[in-house]
């Protein structure tokens, strides 16, 4: 059996920007949060001009080759020349990650700024009817679909004129067999703060299983607790971590350089941006939720295309939760595969 491809359906939010287009009418706009498709381009029909800024590498990459300014990263930084004076903002489901990205955006402006919230209801969208010290005139001006539009204009706070990205990061720690690792880890990255326990289960089969990676790939890195742990069993292996967050991305590389180890850190969809194939151990917690919808093609893919990033007799392991169908879809795909590990609802696959 072939897990079914989950085709994303276009955005239940797309009815409230279709329906209120008169609010955006000759603006300068800058569409920010967790944009979940491209279905917000068509307030191009009224507005004087936009600007993108993104965290989502997959959502950057569908803008190439739209003549749209597009800005993927982990702060937002604007441009002297950019008039920017009204913001949409797409409400993410982490409520501390709403909070890092107004922080970082209205860092970059002396001036008040309209600002239009949109999100699911089940997001914690409706949290704004209590109020933020950084805005003001919040109002519920529409709602379709369970998902709600808020107006609102920024106020001019000290504490969002200074922003510093270290206040921001979440510092823990984990240790096993001796081996004492530190972590950060930024708003909206999965499992923000703590290891998850499919990563946990993971990292106690690793240190159990001698394996002789020198060229090893992680896949969704999140914070770096897996290419961290892996560098600690193999200081001499190369790691390569990518993930299409940008938040998550520098976490893993602020973990990596307070545990004064190396390694390169790039955005790739899956395998998209990953052009070696000599890897001799790919590992992954690959995720199955992208916003608020449950989805597997990232991980179908991670299966599907490991065989052209593996050299040999090379292993692939991913930790997933145990009710997923992934041992029938390895079976299609590679000779040796097998369930070795399962525990708290979580199981361990292995192919080579």
């Amino acid at each position: 059996m072939v897990i079914k491809q989950q085709t994303q359906k276009v955005s239940t939010t797309q009815k409230l920007i279709s329906r209120n287009l008169s609010l955006f009418k000759d603006k300068n706009v800058l569409v920010v949060g967790a944009i979940p498709d491209l279905s917000f381009l068509e307030i191009n029909k009224s507005i004087n001009a936009l600007e993108v800024f993104t965290t989502n590498f997959c959502i950057y990459k569908q803008l190439s080759g739209q003549n749209i300014k597009a800005t993927f990263d982990h702060v937002y930084k604007k441009a002297s020349s950019n008039k920017i004076d009204l913001i949409i903002f797409y409400w993410p489901k982490s409520k501390k990650e709403a909070e890092y990205l107004m922080a970082t955006i209205l860092n970059e402006f002396s001036k008040d700024v309209e600002i239009f919230f949109i999100g699911e209801n089940n997001s914690g969208i409706n949290s704004l009817k209590k109020g933020r010290d950084y805005l003001s005139n919040i109002k519920k001006i529409d709602n379709a679909n369970r998902c709600s539009l808020y107006y609102s204009i920024s106020v001019s706070t000290l504490k969002y004129r200074q922003f510093n990205i270290n206040n921001w990061f979440e510092s823990f720690s984990f240790e096993k067999q001796n081996t004492k690792l530190k972590l950060k880890s930024l708003p909206g990255v999965f499992s923000h703060g703590k290891i998850d326990i499919g990563t946990n289960i993971l990292l106690k089969y690793l240190s159990t299983d001698l394996l002789t990676a020198t060229n090893i790939l992680d896949v969704g890195c999140g914070c770096g607790i897996i290419s961290l742990f892996l560098k600690s069993l193999y200081p001499n292996a190369k790691i390569t971590a990518v993930d299409i967050s940008a938040l998550a991305l520098k976490s893993t590389e602020e973990s990596f350089r307070i545990n004064n180890f190396t390694g390169e850190f790039f955005p790739s969809d899956v395998y998209s941006e990953v052009f070696e194939n000599q890897y001799d151990l790919i590992v992954s917690n690959p995720p199955f939720h992208n916003g608020l919808n449950t989805f597997y093609e990232s991980a179908e893919s991670l299966i599907i295309e490991a065989k052209e990033k593996l050299q040999g007799n090379a292993q692939l392991l991913i930790v997933a939760n145990s009710f997923l169908p992934y041992l029938e879809l390895l079976n299609n795909y590679f000779k040796n595969n097998a369930k070795v590990v399962e525990e708290k609802g979580f199981s361990i696959f292995k192919a080579y």
